[in-house]
Parts: structure tokens; C-alpha cells; sequence
């Protein structure tokens, strides 16, 4: 369910499933982190201001921080512990969780949650050249431009989508996997999508 970069080595992880590659994914060895409830983890994100802090959101449980690249987990967060699919941080450090039933959520810390947006959200992103621009997908997809407080429809679409990724070569480059196996891309940063493949 998530693949993301901390420092140069690949952490993946889903349903029961935690690997690192450190050969830019060409070889992988099973993790098994210490502190994480169990390895059910829809959720996971690295700080853009440390990449060995790693957040873990363990399905029904609650939202984990790591400091050293992911070898070891530390309840951060219980407040966020429903069915999250996604969690993603800011280069400022506040984090956006993106919940299957109920919506997006936003911290500046992890100790206080508001929850911006409601129905089913299966994927965030912020864009990496401007925090306050962020992608969330699920029966369609939106975008927030003043950091996950408000939200308007991009994409209307009968068809569920889910994983989001930016380009880190162009800012105004976004795509996005619907579930109906098409892929998605955006090239005036999330205002506009068409089906690309």
C-alpha cells in the first residue's frame, strides 16, 4: 500500500508486509520493526526535514513515529485510529491522514485532529514545492490549495482512486492510479486530469 524514500533506502509496506530495499528496489528483505502493534500498516510517510523519521498509521490502532528509519515504532498519536489509508507530512511537520469512512484530518502537532473533509479518502499528497496545495483521492479526486481546511472537486468519477504520486522533476506534474487499473495524469498541478494510460 505505500512505498516512500528514507534517505537511500525504500520502505514498503501494507496488509502484513514491512520491506526495505536499499538497491533502489531491485532486492528486498522482510522488516520487522519493533513497537508496531502488528504490520497491518495502510499509512506510511517520512518528515521532508529528517528522512529518518518515518510515521507508521497501523490500521484501528493508531499513528507510530519512528527516528531511525523505521528499524523501531513509538505510539505518536492514538486520536487517528479508525480505517486510515493514507498519512502524508509537511514540509513544515503538520501531518494530513486521509481516513476510508471519514475523511481528512489535519494536526499541526499530532495531538490535535480536525477533520476538514468527510467520505471515503484513499490517498493524500502535498506538493513539494508548495505545502499548502494538497491531492486527496477516493471517489474521485479534490484539491486543497490552503492546506487540507478546504476542498473542491477535480475529478468526478464512478471509479474509486488511489495511489497519488508528484513529480519531484516538475511541480505541475501529478498522477494518480484509478482503480479500474488506469493511470491518471495532471499537468497544471491537480486542477485537470485526464487518463493517461
Amino acid at each position: 500500500m505505500n512505498l516512500v524514500r528514507s534517505g537511500g533506502t525504500i520502505l514498503m509496506a501494507g496488509h502484513n508486509v514491512f520491506a526495505a530495499s536499499t538497491d533502489g528496489g531491485k532486492s528486498w528483505s522482510a522488516q520487522k520493526p519493533s513497537g508496531l502493534p502488528s504490520l497491518d500498516v495502510h499509512g506510511l510517510a517520512v518528515d521532508p526535514r529528517n528522512p529518518k523519521t518515518v510515521y507508521a498509521q497501523v490500521a484501528m490502532t493508531g499513528l507510530y513515529r519512528s527516528t531511525d528509519g523505521g528499524r523501531t515504532f513509538k505510539l505518536f498519536s492514538s486520536d487517528v485510529n479508525g480505517m486510515m489509508m493514507q498519512v502524508a507530512v509537511t514540509p513544515a511537520g503538520s501531518f494530513v491522514v486521509g481516513d476510508m469512512s471519514r475523511g481528512i484530518f489535519l494536526s499541526s502537532s499530532g495531538k490535535h485532529w480536525l477533520n476538514t473533509a468527510h467520505g471515503a479518502v484513499l490517498a493524500v499528497a502535498v506538493d513539494p514545492s508548495n505545502p499548502k496545495r494538497i491531492i486527496a483521492t477516493g471517489g474521485g479526486i479534490s484539491v486543497s490549495e490552503d492546506g487540507g481546511r478546504t476542498w473542491k472537486a477535480a475529478l468526478a468519477s464512478k471509479v474509486a482512486f488511489g495511489p497519488i504520486a508528484w513529480s519531484p522533476q516538475n511541480p505541475k506534474l501529478v498522477y494518480s492510479v484509478s482503480y479500474d487499473r488506469s493511470l491518471w495524469r495532471s499537468l497544471d498541478g491537480g486542477e485537470h486530469w485526464k487518463r493517461f494510460a
